[in-house]
């Protein structure tokens, strides 16, 4: 029920994403990868006092990403494993492919895609 309302609301929205389900992505100021496992069009709450958006003129405007982070990049930005990180889509580019080989915590339905470094999402999920 959940992801179809999160489909519904970004079907309405015209605002295209930058980043699909299994795209491993590089967090641009905590410098953590992970992997993208969903996205809403705007922000699901206030982020309007989050310090990591505060370069970003009207956050919520922009897309949000769900991200499985990896967990040694975790530890070393914020000093401990953290098992989701919630992310403006502005904060994020896509990781380089010598970096991809990370360590995260995802559903045995996700596969590695070896040919491009990607993860492929679930079917239902999609």
């Amino acid at each position: 029920g959940e992801l179809l309302c999160l489909k519904r609301r970004s079907i309405e929205n015209d605002r295209p994403i930058k980043f699909a389900l299994g795209d491993v992505v590089l967090h641009k100021g905590y410098g953590f990868r992970g992997i993208v496992v969903a996205w809403d069009p705007q922000p699901t709450f206030d982020v309007s006092r989050w310090d990591g958006l505060r370069h970003i003129k009207d956050p919520h405007e922009y897309p949000f990403y769900h991200i499985v982070p990896d967990q040694n990049d975790c530890v070393e930005a914020f000093g401990g494993e953290r098992p989701s990180r919630y992310v403006c889509e502005e904060n994020l580019e896509i990781c380089p492919t010598d970096r991809r080989n990370i360590d995260v915590d995802l559903e045995p339905e996700w596969k590695l895609n070896p040919t491009n470094g990607f993860y492929e999402a679930p079917d239902d999920l999609k």
